[in-house]
């Protein structure tokens, strides 16, 4: 299962692209979620299904038989259920802030980690793939070059820029993200996937970058 995180804005609904054709890519059903607040009346309610609504049209008209789950739920903190392999998050209303960075229009993600890398890169290498858009590799010296000489091979046509940085890639991130039109990271598990969506430096990625935020757990148990 793919959830993608939807709060009304236009970026959300362009999170609810890049979750469609992953989606559809992997014979998986989207869920769409979104966050309804604390307040419970009618308006509200009639407010999170006009939410919803656009976002599963949007989904079918990039997959038409996709299967779509809607979930709407109380609070300002999504709740997921821990069996996402990809999580898609818009803008969730916060305001872009700060000018371009180098990578502005171009898909952007970080690899610190040996375990988080495979399934991250290879998520952004099919997403700049099927956009026509360019790739920023970020790594911390040595890390995922096995994984990065094969998906150049897999997929030759993607340009791609990598710049070696000092770990944690965090600070690079934000910063080379501004612009961007999607930011790719990884997370060592789907329990720490649940994190990393609320997290403080998730907001700060998605005020810089232009587009929506991917995050991708590795497939292994918790």
């Amino acid at each position: 299962m793919i959830a993608v995180l939807v709060d009304g804005g236009s970026v959300g609904l362009r999170a609810v692209d890049w979750a469609a054709l992953e989606a559809s890519a992997r014979g998986v059903p989207l869920r769409v979620v979104h966050a309804i607040g604390h307040s419970l009346d009618a308006s509200a309610v009639d407010g999170a299904s006009t939410v919803v609504d656009a976002a599963c049209a949007r989904a079918r008209a990039v997959a038409a038989d996709l299967r779509v789950i809607t979930d709407v739920q109380a609070g300002t903190s999504p709740l997921l259920c821990g069996l996402e392999e990809l999580i898609v998050v818009g803008r969730r209303g916060l305001v872009r802030t700060g000018a371009d960075g180098p990578s502005a229009g171009r898909v952007v993600v970080g690899v610190d980690d040996r375990l988080t890398s495979p399934a991250a890169l290879g998520f952004a290498y099919r997403a700049a793939r099927h956009r026509g858009l360019g790739l920023t590799v970020l790594q911390s010296v040595s890390r995922g070059d096995d994984v990065l000489r094969l998906l150049a091979s897999a997929f030759p046509d993607v340009d791609v820029r990598r710049s070696c940085v000092p770990m944690p890639t965090g600070r690079a991130l934000v910063d080379e993200a501004a612009g961007a039109e999607l930011v790719v990271v990884g997370t060592r598990g789907r329990r720490r996937a649940h994190h990393a969506v609320c997290c403080s430096f998730t907001n700060k990625l998605l005020r810089s970058a232009r587009g929506p935020m991917a995050i991708v757990p590795t497939l292994r148990a918790d």
